[in-house]
């Protein structure tokens, strides 16, 4: 190696060594390799990961040079040739993808200061590359299960960390894909396809999202809450700030008359009227009887008690934890029917 290269090697081992140090959480396990090698924070960061992986597998994502006929196979679950000979020849890009899942943290850094115009683009990345784990998971079920299982694991993983983004389209994000792979492996149970440590693999993907805050849902609140009053109330100041907060969430100028009209000093005072609305929402999903006080709730946002800002950017929360609590009853049970496998597995060795 030229004499300059070693320099600049070692200065910048020097330099990222200085950046972990400054690291306050310890070394996540899920990077592997030596402790001695020095990481970025950005090696943390599963986002960061993603977007590699995504480069290596944009081929298979897109769907690049698959027939119509089996672009439409493929959009109804089958695996027509060309997509398996896609998914064979990109292992290496798949197998890098998998110990990303396992990271703990997933912070795509969305510009919540736009408000309800923030982009989020990774969502619809993501159904796709747990759609892709799915079939790869599919394609390896007769010669590999572990594989097949490692696979459908990771997707379960990837559900959770698209729920990190703090808002509630990414939660409802993670509970479409989770329950796209559940689906897959509820059929892998009825047909009595796992062992005991495939279905202990399973069961430890669904610990990472049934927790305290399942798919980061009370999080999610809390956050479009936090962003979405900050945003107005920065964004939309003077005499024609009614004016434009209707232009700018695409309403048009005759939507509602109540808000077109009015300055700042008003608008801020229908968004204190739409946190207040939020705080009702947060505390009721803190409740054990949650889905009565929401429907109560929203209710009176329809009755116009939180204001017509409220009325119009307050999203349907009680659809939203329902959908919530449905997944997380159906997880659950799998969940446990999981477990029951290394349990009976456990009697069988003790007899």
């Amino acid at each position: 190696m030229p004499r300059v290269a070693i320099v600049l090697v070692c200065a910048g081992l020097v330099l990222a060594s200085t950046v972990q140090a400054q690291q306050a959480e310890p070394r996540d396990p899920s990077v592997g390799g030596s402790p001695d090698i020095p990481l970025t924070p950005a090696r943390f960061n599963a986002a960061m990961q993603y977007h590699t992986a995504w480069m290596l597998l944009e081929t298979v994502l897109e769907l690049e040079d698959l027939t119509d006929d089996e672009l439409t196979a493929v959009a109804s679950g089958g695996l027509p040739e060309g997509y398996i000979r896609m998914l064979e020849g990109n292992q290496y890009a798949i197998e890098y993808l998998l110990p990303v899942t396992k990271l703990k943290v997933c912070d795509f850094g969305i510009n919540y200061e736009k408000g309800v115009n923030a982009i989020v683009p990774q969502l619809s990345v993501m159904r796709q590359t747990a759609r892709m784990l799915c079939s790869d998971a599919k394609r390896l079920e007769e010669t590999d299960m572990d594989a097949a299982v490692e696979r459908y694991a990771a997707a379960i993983r990837v559900g959770e960390h698209v729920s990190q983004t703090g808002l509630m389209i990414g939660s409802l994000t993670g509970i479409a894909i989770t329950n796209m792979v559940t689906k897959e492996i509820q059929r892998l149970l009825d047909e009595n396809m796992l062992t005991s440590g495939q279905a202990e693999l399973l069961a430890l993907a669904l610990d990472r999202v049934l927790t305290d805050d399942p798919f980061h849902s009370l999080r999610a609140i809390e956050s479009d809450s936090m962003a979405t009053t900050a945003w107005i109330k920065h964004e939309f100041q003077g005499d024609d700030a009614g004016m434009k907060f209707v232009e700018s969430i695409g309403l048009g100028a005759g939507f509602n008359e109540e808000i077109i009209d009015i300055e700042g000093e008003e608008l801020a005072k229908m968004v204190d009227q739409m946190a207040a609305g939020y705080g009702e929402f947060i505390r009721a999903w803190q409740t054990d009887d949650a889905a009565a006080r929401i429907v109560d709730i929203e209710h009176r946002l329809e009755s116009g008690e939180f204001g017509p800002v409220a009325f119009i950017l307050m999203p349907a929360i009680g659809q939203y934890h329902k959908s919530r609590a449905e997944s997380v009853e159906e997880l659950t049970e799998l969940r446990s029917q999981l477990r029951a496998i290394s349990k009976e597995e456990k009697e069988k060795d003790t007899n």
